[in-house]
């Protein structure tokens, strides 16, 4: 329960702001972005983990400090967020903290609503992400999974509107469906 409290406060601090003249990008969160982002385009066999685990360490600190303050540093810190680790739970994948999962979407979400476009798609890929871990289905349509060596959909709301997909740029449960199956 303390750790959800620290997230939301951290949280609110976020959305206290400064004026829209004063803001810098925080360079360091864009270098620990960059990292993440290498490490996993990479053809190494090291594990993400470790580094994502001081990623979100370092992370958490600057949250801290209030330096995650413009658009592009809240979409950053999502990012981060997104790699927390998972692990299985009777044959299930699970979110080893779903509330870093939560504050990704609130970041992201924050990010788009002030006029950051490059986080309009992530604000629905966080928000599936928050969904499938916490309660086992995703609103729009972003994450996949494997079963039985198929490349399935995470199952789907079927009440999302189509209006609802296109605010994010996600295409239509039916566009989804041509592609690959829903478990």
């Amino acid at each position: 329960m303390n750790r959800l409290l620290i997230i939301m406060i951290i949280a609110i601090a976020l959305f206290m702001g400064c004026e829209k003249a004063e803001l810098v990008d925080n360079a360091k969160l864009q270098e620990l972005v960059d990292a993440d982002q290498r490490d996993r385009s990479s053809d190494s066999d090291e594990p993400f983990a470790p580094k994502d685990d001081e990623r979100r360490k370092l992370l958490f600190e600057m949250l801290a400090k209030n330096e995650v303050i413009t658009p592009k540093d809240k979409l950053n810190a999502a990012i981060i967020l997104q790699h927390t680790g998972m692990i299985f739970v009777d044959d299930n994948m699970k979110s080893k903290s779903v509330e870093n999962l939560f504050l990704a979407h609130q970041l992201a979400k924050a990010a788009y609503e002030e006029g950051y476009e490059k986080a309009r798609y992530f604000t629905a890929v966080t928000y599936d992400r928050y969904c499938w871990m916490a309660f086992g289905f995703q609103k729009y349509g972003t994450q996949s999974t494997y079963i039985n060596d198929e490349d399935v959909w995470v199952t789907i709301d079927p009440e999302t509107t189509d209006e609802e997909s296109e605010v994010y740029n996600v295409p239509t449960l039916k566009k989804l469906l041509e592609h690959k199956p829903m478990q």
